[in-house]
């Protein structure tokens, strides 16, 4: 909480530049008003997130970086105290709040944060970090705040929709702008070839029929630069409700298996194991624990209200650079819609090709970061996927699934025209 809870040290009469005395304010009613305008805030999502990580990660720590994405908003008063012990002066132009974290952890990180709020809209124009005293220079970074999206959302990701890019800046005294947009739209969807279509929607209306279902898993991680190949089994449980599990035991590789790749000299790949994971995916985020009682690193999240796990992470930066695997699009794979797979993907099917083979080239730029080619093997039967296949954008890391189901809950079929392929 505050330094002091109540009373007349909380509030201030200060002098502005032209030297009168403005009207007294408080801490407190700041951060109310604060959250009150911040209400009609969308938030930001994980594509500026992860963008403004990369833009200042060699300066700022992905744990400010959060902090700065909480501040967007919308925002809370009772958590913002119980984080940082707030004051407040009025400079004549905007109200400076000054909090100072009350965790240990988060005083590693900064010892002061610095927020700017615009007295008419009540809404953050800029906000900077200190570190500790010795450091020269002192550290800061300021962020346009987008308060409302003044045009169309933002179209740079079918899973980003109605998330508003902001604007990162070093200029301490920018003002508040309206959200502006970093890549061009998408080209429209693609006329389908009408196999590719017919076998979309075979896939769908097969998928559409699961409410349940358990898979073997076994993933093959090739590194062709180091010639290595991490193999993992697991076990993955999708239900119609919107969670998928996606477990990974360690195993001990037994002395007879070797690796299926080879390179140019005929030599295989060295086998290595992969460590325990288990991945979770829901609408909204996707988290892996590599550990057992560790914290989950959060790879994608959709609608972050408050922090940001995988940026405040220590361990998260070096977990996400130095990754072995790249993220699946599981929802999109077994909760399929064709529509949104055309309008997300270029797709072609390979008709010489048995099980049926699909081929996604990605449009967008946030799967293109992922992968640059995924394909999908399908049981010509049931629809199901037998093995999905994804590569890189440099082509020089390739991951295989493949799994064997051992349990399928379908509901009764509601019928539609059967697709007849070779």
């Amino acid at each position: 909480m505050f330094a002091c809870a109540l009373g007349a040290s909380l509030i201030q009469v200060v002098r502005a530049d032209n030297g009168k005395e403005s009207f007294p304010i408080s801490a407190d009613l700041v951060l109310q008003n604060w959250e009150t305008a911040s209400q009609g805030l969308l938030g930001v999502g994980q594509l500026e997130t992860r963008r403004l990580y990369y833009l200042h990660r060699s300066t700022h720590s992905a744990h400010e970086i959060a902090l700065l994405n909480e501040f967007r908003g919308p925002v809370f008063a009772a958590k913002l105290k119980e984080q940082f012990n707030w004051s407040v002066i009025n400079n004549g132009q905007h109200y400076v709040l000054k909090g100072s974290p009350k965790d240990e952890v988060e005083q590693l990180f900064f010892d002061q944060v610095t927020v700017h709020v615009n007295p008419e809209t009540h809404l953050p124009m800029t906000v900077q970090f200190q570190g500790q005293v010795s450091e020269v220079p002192t550290k800061e970074l300021a962020v346009v705040m987008s308060p409302r999206v003044y045009e169309e959302p933002n179209r740079f990701s079918p899973d980003e929709s109605a998330r508003p890019l902001q604007v990162a800046s070093r200029e301490p005294d920018s003002f508040v702008q309206p959200a502006t947009f970093t890549t061009d739209q998408p080209t429209p969807e693609s006329t389908l070839a009408p196999r590719v279509r017919q076998a979309l929607e075979s896939w769908e209306q097969s998928a559409g029929r699961v409410e349940h279902f358990t898979a073997k898993v076994t993933r093959q991680v090739f590194q062709h630069g180091q010639e290595v190949e991490h193999r993992a089994e697991g076990e993955l449980t999708y239900s119609s409700l919107p969670i998928i599990h996606c477990t990974f035991k360690p195993r001990a590789l037994e002395l007879t298996e070797t690796s299926e790749r080879k390179n140019s000299a005929g030599v295989p790949f060295k086998l290595r194991p992969s460590p325990e994971e288990h991945w979770v995916y829901t609408p909204t985020e996707t988290r892996v624990f590599q550990n057992p009682g560790e914290m989950a690193v959060v790879l994608w999240q959709k609608e972050p209200q408050n922090h940001v796990d995988w940026v405040s992470h220590e361990q998260t930066q070096e977990f996400v650079k130095d990754a072995d695997f790249m993220i699946v699009p599981w929802r999109s794979l077994f909760r399929v819609s064709a529509k949104k797979l055309s309008k997300r993907f270029e797709i072609r099917l390979n008709e010489q090709a048995h099980p049926v083979q699909l081929e996604f080239v990605p449009k967008y730029q946030n799967d293109i970061g992922q992968f640059s080619i995924m394909r999908v093997y399908l049981n010509s039967q049931d629809w199901q996927p037998e093995t999905v296949q994804l590569i890189n954008k440099g082509g020089d890391q390739e991951m295989v699934f493949a799994f064997r189901y051992t349990e399928v809950v379908k509901h009764s079929p509601v019928y539609r025209e059967p697709l007849l392929l070779p």
